[in-house]
């Protein structure tokens, strides 16, 4: 069984050893034969989409987990570089030189509750939806859970009734909650506080429920 692993710094195991990660736990409980974990910290939902994409285009893994991040999140490409770098409201990531000029901008377009953020929810919801449907014509497996308040109204974006999508299985709680907002409500403690990333306890009971979901829908 090969495992296809996508997301922010909760599914790369930021702050946390090896041992107590979502992704090591669903190892326990899958036992695949190999995981490909491109997980990245402060991953913009642009970066995960992409890599996503480039990879499922050339393979075909049995199951694919993906976590979706803040829809402030942005990409920069760096011209100096030819690098991409990662911008967010909560600091991870530098603005390359070129955009030094829309570094206010940017961090105001960035902020929860902004106008921007509220529009990118809604590209986000009908993008990864696409993602989905591809998923689905190519008969790949998939699980998909916002790892962040993407779509749960936590942050004022809420997609209302008139606007959800028919999701099947394929998206853990998609209307109703998120990793973080989960672990928190569950008296889970940040490792650092203000960066959302929680310890052994908070990401093994996640995991055990993205496991559970997967058991009861017969997702593989």
């Amino acid at each position: 069984m090969l495992l296809y692993v996508n997301g922010d710094s909760n599914l790369s195991g930021t702050e946390v050893e090896e041992s107590d990660t979502i992704v090591e736990r669903l190892r326990e409980k899958l036992s695949p034969d190999q995981i490909n974990n491109q997980a990245f910290i402060g991953a913009s939902n642009d970066l995960i989409y992409d890599r996503s994409m480039s990879y499922l285009k050339d393979n075909k893994p049995d199951l694919v987990i993906i976590g979706w991040s803040d829809a402030g999140r942005m990409q920069a490409h760096d011209k100096a570089t030819g690098e991409w770098h990662q911008l967010n409201s909560i600091g991870v990531g530098h603005v390359p030189g070129s955009f030094e000029p829309m570094a206010k901008l940017l961090k105001d377009k960035m902020s929860y509750g902004s106008d921007h953020y509220k529009h990118m929810a809604f590209y986000w919801h009908y993008k990864i939806y696409n993602m989905h449907s591809y998923l689905l014509y190519r008969k790949i497996p998939h699980l998909f859970f916002s790892a962040l308040d993407l779509f749960t109204g936590a942050e004022n974006v809420r997609i209302e009734n008139q606007y959800k999508l028919d999701w099947g299985n394929n998206y853990f709680e998609v209307y109703n909650d998120c990793y973080v907002s989960w672990c928190i409500q569950n008296n889970h403690s940040q490792i650092t506080p203000g960066w959302f990333h929680f310890g052994k306890e908070g990401q093994h009971a996640w995991a055990d429920k993205l496991y559970e979901h997967i058991e009861k829908y017969k997702l593989i």
